[in-house]
């Protein structure tokens, strides 16, 4: 399996692809499928994240009550 930093870099390329698409004017429909996978590769890239660092940085920050609340906040947003 890709690491974290392999497929951030695999969505930059992507999305500097698509700037070009949108540059050079190609189908909607093609920029649209090429951003569609950046995002499933960049929702991969929060889902790894999440599973390896989560516990981590919550126990790191859970006696801070207003960092704690911020990162709880920040990870429910848009559910």
């Amino acid at each position: 399996m890709k690491d974290e930093k392999q497929l951030i870099n695999n969505v930059i390329g992507q999305l500097e692809g698509v700037s070009r698409m949108i540059a050079a004017e190609k189908d909607c429909l093609d920029i649209l499928t090429q951003l569609k996978a950046a995002k499933a590769t960049l929702n991969k890239v929060v889902a790894m994240f999440l599973h390896c660092h989560l516990e981590k940085c919550l126990q790191a920050n859970k006696r801070d009550g207003k960092k704690y609340k911020k990162i709880v906040a920040e990870l429910t947003k848009n559910l």
